[in-house]
């Protein structure tokens, strides 16, 4: 393996952590609203059957 190649396997390991960080991060907002949306489905469904 010659020098550019270590380079471009490099460059696109960075891309790719970076990429994962910023998904992660989307992800947590993500799960975090689906979160509170179940949790107000719930309560509003635990009101109407009382």
């Amino acid at each position: 393996m010659n020098k550019v190649t270590i380079k471009n396997r490099i460059q696109s390991i960075n891309t790719m952590v970076s990429n994962a960080i910023a998904q992660g991060r989307h992800n947590i907002f993500f799960f975090a609203h689906i979160g509170y949306s179940q949790w107000d489905e719930v309560e509003t469904r635990s009101g109407k059957h009382r």
